[in-house]
């Protein structure tokens, strides 16, 4: 009688893991390279979200604020302070401590933006009527995040005084 076995041999054994091997690396790297632009889009789409914010913050306050106090605001510096007088001998005032937007109402003090983004640039440039008086500000804010340096977006808009 005779005898014929099919199995496979030790060398096709190590072929098959080998190839096995090469393609879970490939998977493994692909789900990384996934992961990390998923975390990448993420700060991106948290960097707009918190543009959005600062935006409508500072425009909600210009639209109730009677005028800027000049005296303790400071315009053409990339660390600029915003102060705005707002009615009932209150203030609102807006600076950057520590890398990141702060918010003071009457004392008060908050941050506008997450642990996760840097602010850059506050830079305000004053924008005075025909008689110099100020009735607005020109903003540009750059803000980028702190994990990965090249996730950065630049801001520039203008709010005046109603």
């Amino acid at each position: 009688m005779k005898n014929n076995l099919n199995a496979i041999t030790l060398v096709e054994s190590v072929l098959y893991l080998a190839l096995f091997g090469i393609f879970f690396v490939i998977v493994i790297q692909f789900a990384f390279s996934i992961g990390q632009q998923n975390t990448k889009s993420e700060l991106d789409n948290t960097l707009n979200r918190g543009i959005i914010f600062i935006n409508e913050h500072l425009n909600d306050d210009f639209i109730n604020a009677l005028s800027e106090d000049s005296a303790l605001s400071t315009f053409g510096n990339d660390n600029g302070v915003l102060r705005l007088n707002m009615p009932a001998s209150k203030y609102a005032q807006y600076s950057i401590s520590s890398g990141r937007l702060q918010f003071s109402d009457n004392g008060t003090t908050y941050f506008l933006t997450p642990l996760e983004l840097t602010v850059n640039q506050f830079l305000l440039t004053r924008i005075n009527n025909a008689a110099g008086t100020s009735v607005g500000a020109q903003l540009t804010l750059t803000m980028s995040s702190t994990k990965y340096t090249e996730i950065t977006d630049t801001y520039s808009t203008s709010y005046v005084l109603k």
